[in-house]
């Protein structure tokens, strides 16, 4: 399954309105990032092609995490993923 950006999307809810919310919150985290495309922080990672990856974490999803790419003034989601659990 992918979602309107072409993500792939597996997160499941019980509550149809927490899912619609979560979609809420991603899109206003979107735009967000669109306006401040610097804002997220950055992540230094060796594969060339992820270079100068950022994240940003979803307000009222705190255990999930946007990465995105700055591209002239495209920003591209590249993944939605949800923290590890902390032990």
């Amino acid at each position: 399954m992918r979602g309107r950006a072409g993500i792939p999307t597996s997160v499941v809810f019980h509550q149809e309105a927490d899912a619609f919310r979560f979609v809420k919150a991603v899109e206003a985290a979107v735009e967000q990032l669109v306006r401040m495309p610097n804002m997220g922080a950055a992540r230094e990672l060796r594969n060339p092609s992820l270079k100068g990856l950022r994240f940003w974490p979803l307000t009222g999803f705190d255990e999930f995490l946007i990465f995105y790419l700055v591209e002239g003034d495209t920003v591209r989601v590249t993944r939605i993923l949800a923290r590890q659990a902390r032990r």
